[in-house]
């Protein structure tokens, strides 16, 4: 049964998207961009995921403008997962810069929602060997109590915004989790 498309490829990717549906992705949003793409190719699914992106970053900004934190917040962390979404199908043995530049994007687009949480987490790097891993840090609360730490780390096809929507946002309400990328392969996570 397919949800989304008849090319597999286009089912799986768009099916993973929406695995964050109600805190990082919108059923419609999704639907509608795995439509324009129809039967096209990698290219055209980079190219209308990007733009659905832009969309709702552009949302994002518009509500950062009107101070609506909540609306700006949850366009910003849609938009961090449509740019994703936008290079899955471009993994292979050589980061290509479409690639790269839409890993960029999606680090951009958290780092601007960072600010709208409550409380708003920190960005920071963890020196490894001889460079450095960008980190997200969200804190159960502003209480200056000791708390359990955990650290959530993912693999190549994962980033660390997704570790934050998967895992950060249910646990911190218990306790404090950093969420770090072993940055292999993507330049920015």
């Amino acid at each position: 049964m397919t949800w989304l498309s008849h090319n597999e490829m286009w089912e799986a990717f768009g099916t993973r998207a929406l695995f964050w549906a109600g805190t990082g992705s919108d059923f419609g949003e999704v639907k509608n961009t795995i439509g324009r793409i129809g039967a096209g190719d990698v290219h055209d699914w980079h190219r209308e995921w990007t733009a659905t992106a832009e969309r709702i970053e552009s949302i994002g900004d518009q509500c950062v403008r009107r101070k609506h934190s909540v609306g700006a917040r949850e366009a910003c962390i849609r938009a961090a997962t449509y740019h994703r979404t936008a290079y899955y199908p471009l993994f292979g043995p050589k980061v290509e810069p479409p690639l790269a530049e839409s890993s960029r994007r999606e680090w951009n687009a958290m780092v601007k929602a960072a600010p709208l949480f409550d409380p708003p987490f920190e960005i920071f790097k963890i020196p490894y060997e001889n460079m450095t891993l960008p980190a997200l840090l969200m804190r159960a609360d502003t209480a200056n109590e000791p708390r359990p730490f955990i650290v959530h780390t993912n693999g190549y096809d994962s980033t660390v915004c997704e570790m934050l929507l998967g895992n950060a946002l249910a646990a911190s309400r218990a306790d404090t989790i950093v969420s770090s990328s072993t940055g292999r392969g993507k330049p920015g996570h």
